[in-house]
């Protein structure tokens, strides 16, 4: 991604929930995580990140925390509860969050939070036109995958056979895996 498409990616995911948020009273955020690992790291700092917008929990918006605790299955659920709070937007912290606040509504703004290739999960069409209601950042795509076991063969010329462990109920798993099969077989 060039450095225009990354600003203008950033700016509008930071721009949108300030956009949405000044059109309520008190605005209301839903935040839905998969919960594993313990979102309680990313809750602090997105917490900081708003006082530092102005926005003070309590004071002046509202926070919906939904987190399945580690099962995926919970998240449609919950998802679907997010959405009948009426929450202005919903920030999916994760993939599997992500993808299920993207199936509980076409209408609500989502913001991507550690979400790992998000064209690739099908959460959105492309990086320059997200498309729909979802906007956000990654830094994470199949393709680093790739990268990582080819830097493992230059690091360990002789190693033949790398285990990889994913999420198998996380979206993010199948183009990782896709990426890093190709490799495997370009690199005999």
């Amino acid at each position: 991604m060039g450095r225009r498409e990354f600003i203008a990616l950033f700016g509008t995911a930071m721009a949108w929930p300030s956009i949405v948020l000044a059109q309520s009273k008190m605005p209301r955020i839903g935040v839905l995580a998969l919960g594993n690992p313990n979102p309680e790291i990313f809750l602090k700092e997105f917490r900081e990140g708003l006082r530092e917008l102005g926005y003070i929990e309590g004071q002046n918006i509202q926070l919906e925390l939904r987190s399945a605790g580690g099962d995926a299955n919970k998240l449609a659920p919950l998802a679907a509860e997010l959405v009948a709070t009426k929450a202005n937007l919903i920030v999916g912290f994760q993939t599997p969050a992500a993808t299920a606040a993207k199936h509980a509504t076409k209408d609500i703004p989502i913001v991507l939070a550690g979400v790992g290739d998000p064209i690739g999960t099908g959460l959105i069409a492309s990086l320059a036109r997200p498309g729909g209601n979802i906007t956000g950042v990654s830094s994470a795509t199949g393709e680093m995958g790739a990268k990582n076991l080819d830097l493992i063969r230059e690091m360990f010329s002789s190693a033949r056979r790398v285990a990889v462990l994913v999420n198998a109920s996380d979206p993010f798993s199948k183009p990782l895996l896709d990426h890093i099969q190709a490799t495997a077989k370009a690199l005999n």
